[in-house]
């Protein structure tokens, strides 16, 4: 297994192993100790060619791609141990937007045939009902098995969709806009900033309005307004208060603990891969690599170069505040 080390510290370097070291430049927040990356790369099955994880989930659960035989390959790895999923019904082209801890993966499928929301689960693809004629997409799982999604295209208003664990077969449309999570307690968070009980009460997130909510991971809500500019914003889902902001304006992932890995402009006006713990600024990643999801347990995940084809990877932090 390839190791490399990336040592992400403010006003020093990142240096990866296997390129020259690359200056850090300093960010709009104060830093905290340096953590120092170090990266792992995964396994992927006989005869594939680089590959990159897509989505993570809670007890080492990771889903993604790979390339074989010139074909896009989806793959699983629980553990670090990896196999490949079958290939989708109908030859699907997939799109994945979460996997749970049973290694239940949730996403879009499209083809001549289907534009829907799909489970994927032992080797089993199931489409979920959804109202005719109009595209939805699942869009995350919680570990009772609720998904959430929303339908629409842009030509009709989005409204977020519910599938229920305890009714297979069946949906809800429970608010307008699109979801982006739904944590363990059934609570639904959507993009326009609306946080959705199961009992069916609503509480608008407070602050700011013109909101764009980004993620809502961890029990973690980090979203935009475009009154506030290029920063990202914390709120607590329990009372819809403002937690903080981070600079940023694009978030790849935040765990329970406030790992965050987002893209910011720097001072030189360059769109950077920053980490933050906390809100809190730990350093810039390096330009080599590309994180799409932060795990539970304080690791990232995502692909490296600097060669072609990319390796699917993750990053452990061996000096953590």
């Amino acid at each position: 297994m390839r190791k490399a080390v990336l040592s992400a510290v403010l006003g020093a370097s990142l240096a990866f192993a296997v390129t020259t070291a690359l200056p850090v430049t300093a960010a709009a927040t104060p830093s905290v100790a340096p953590c120092t990356w170090v990266v792992s790369d995964l396994p992927v099955p006989a005869g594939a060619d680089g590959g990159s994880v897509a989505v993570a989930g809670p007890n080492g659960y990771l889903a993604g791609a790979v390339w074989k035989d010139n074909k896009r390959v989806n793959v699983l790895w629980h553990n670090r141990e990896v196999v490949e999923m079958p290939q989708p019904p109908n030859g699907a082209a997939l799109q994945f937007s979460a996997i749970s801890g049973r290694g239940e993966v949730v996403g879009y499928q499209s083809s001549t045939d289907v534009s829907a929301g799909f489970r994927y689960h032992d080797g089993v693809y199931e489409t979920l009902p959804s109202p005719p004629g109009v595209r939805a997409t699942a869009t995350a799982i919680n570990e009772s098995g609720d998904i959430v999604g929303y339908i629409g295209d842009g030509r009709v208003p989005y409204q977020v969709i519910l599938w229920p664990a305890n009714a297979p077969g069946s949906y809800r449309i429970i608010a307008d806009g699109k979801a982006v999570g739904i944590d363990n307690a059934g609570r639904v968070v959507t993009e326009p900033g609306l946080v959705w009980s199961p009992d069916g009460s609503t509480r608008q997130l407070a602050g700011y309005g013109d909101l764009v909510i980004k993620r809502y991971q961890g029990e973690r809500i980090v979203g935009m307004s475009w009154t506030q500019g290029e920063q990202l914003i914390e709120w607590d889902v329990n009372t819809g208060a403002v937690l903080g902001k981070t600079p940023g304006n694009t978030v790849m992932g935040i765990n329970a603990n406030g790992l965050l890995a987002a893209w910011y402009f720097n001072n030189d006006g360059s769109n950077t891969l920053g980490i933050w713990w906390n809100r809190t600024f730990i350093g810039d990643f390096a330009p080599a690599s590309r994180i799409s999801a932060v795990t539970d347990d304080n690791q990232l995940a995502g692909s490296h170069g600097p060669a072609s084809p990319w390796v699917p990877a993750t990053w452990s932090c061996v000096s953590a505040p």
